[in-house]
């Protein structure tokens, strides 16, 4: 009894043991585990589900590394629509051969609002006008609408909206404005001639584009057509423009080119040249419009215009050298003595004489009384035997004496060629006033069917009566 007795304690003592052997083996080969730590912060996005199964926790085998999956138990609990912090445990197993976490989720909310455009394909905005809003909508996963709360700022062609939830978080979006301008250009013609006499040069009136938006557009005209003055006829003359938004307008004029009427204006010019002759010719280029200029020697340092006179096609005619009446009328001889210095004075700079001439005063001035009696019935006489053209005039531009305004002399140049077919007209291009309303006087002409041209030799005389 007493052996067998002490061989069933042996037994059991090494049952025992070997028990005990097992658990240690199995509590260094398989080590518990969870993939939270204790004391840990889980962070959690507003409305995202939380759940345990997304923790990892079992034993893992030590010498393999082979993973066993158990699921833990879970004290406390987490509602994913409300922030805050919850406190949560974990555990499975028991003793050595187990595992606990105490850990923290926190709900919050890191997503910031987002806001949706309404945009109508249609809409648009003319430059310079304030946007007008097409509608926007905010919302929050955490705080719901937040429409009413967006802020509008419209600058440099976007409107930027904003808005904060109750985290902080904020929500941006940016509308680019659609500009678009419907309305096209405007062309204004300039009113005036719109008939030019056949051989004449043809000068546009003139014309403004304006526009809404880009203001003047002149500058970008462009004019289609062309007058053709050397073929009498009707012509067309297209003017258009574009703006910056591809609108374009159109202006149509019609200009006549017209055979000449026999009505013809003879302008001419005493006492120069002077500083103010260059810009006299300019002007005469500008509309092809020949003169004549009666010619002095008053202000030598212009003398080389006279042959600038000649170059562009007028007639260069004698007036005097010295322009002294007391001089020039106190005989037949010293008149022509003065005569032979400016002849020599226009061959030397247009290379001939010329048979034209001008009286000083006119042939019907009285006041060569005071020098010679009857000087100027001699003087006419014998130039008009020796081929001598003078030429007195029947129009007076009233620049002679005071100083007067442009629009004066245009007007008295006007008044007195209306209704008469032949004008000679006197003006001196020695008066800047004179000359600024040559170019006033030319679109009237034109404008009224005359013909501009220089003396000839076959031009009307209109000689005035000698009364001396």
């Amino acid at each position: 009894m007493k052996k067998e007795s002490k061989k069933r304690m042996l037994l059991i003592g090494g049952g025992v043991i070997a028990l005990l052997l097992l658990i240690v083996f199995l509590t260094l080969e398989f080590r518990p585990f969870l993939s939270v730590k204790d004391g840990e912060e889980i962070h959690l996005e507003y409305g995202e589900e939380f759940s345990i199964r997304d923790i990892k926790a079992g034993y893992r085998e030590l010498f393999s590394g082979k993973e066993f999956s158990v699921t833990p138990k879970l004290k406390g609990s987490v509602d994913e629509k409300k922030l805050g912090r919850y406190e949560l445990t974990l555990r499975f197993g028991f003793a050595l051969w187990g595992k606990k976490a105490d850990f923290t989720v926190i709900v919050e909310d890191t997503t910031p609002p987002e806001i949706t455009l309404t945009s109508d394909p249609e809409k648009y905005t003319i430059p310079g006008e304030a946007y007008q809003e097409e509608g926007y909508k905010a919302y929050d996963l955490c705080d719901g609408d937040l429409t009413v709360k967006v802020i509008r700022e419209e600058k440099d062609g976007k409107v930027t909206y904003t808005v904060t939830d109750s985290s902080l978080n904020k929500g941006t979006a940016i509308r680019e404005i659609r500009y678009y301008d419907p309305i096209p250009p405007e062309i204004t013609l300039t009113s005036g001639n719109t008939q030019v006499v056949l051989g004449y040069t043809f000068i546009d009136p003139g014309y403004k584009a304006t526009d809404n938006i880009d203001g003047d557009l002149t500058d970008k005209v462009t004019v289609e057509g062309k007058v053709d003055t050397s073929t009498p006829g009707t012509y067309e003359l297209i003017y258009k423009v574009k703006d910056s938004y591809d609108n374009e307008t159109s202006a149509r004029r019609t200009v006549s080119v017209v055979p000449a009427t026999g009505k013809v204006i003879y302008l001419t010019f005493d006492d120069g040249p002077y500083k103010y002759t260059e810009e006299l010719l300019n002007i005469l280029d500008k509309y092809n419009v020949k003169v004549t200029f009666f010619v002095t020697n008053q202000y030598p340092a212009y003398a080389n215009l006279i042959g600038e006179e000649a170059r562009r096609g007028h007639t260069v005619g004698v007036h005097t050298y010295s322009h002294d009446y007391a001089r020039i009328y106190s005989s037949t001889e010293a008149y022509r003595n003065d005569m032979s210095q400016i002849q020599s004075i226009i061959k030397q700079q247009t290379g001939n004489a010329t048979n034209i001439m001008r009286f000083p005063g006119g042939s019907s001035n009285e006041v060569s009384k005071k020098y010679s009696q009857g000087i100027m019935t001699a003087l006419a006489g014998q130039l008009t035997s020796e081929g001598y053209y003078y030429f007195d005039w029947n129009v007076s531009s009233g620049d002679a004496g005071a100083e007067i305004s442009s629009e004066e002399v245009a007007q008295n140049v006007i008044s007195g060629c209306s209704g008469k077919n032949t004008c000679v007209v006197l003006q001196h291009d020695v008066k800047l006033f004179s000359v600024n309303a040559v170019e006033e006087i030319i679109r009237w002409g034109i404008a009224n069917g005359y013909e501009f041209r220089p003396l000839t030799p076959s031009a009307p005389g209109a000689h005035h009566s000698i009364h001396n």
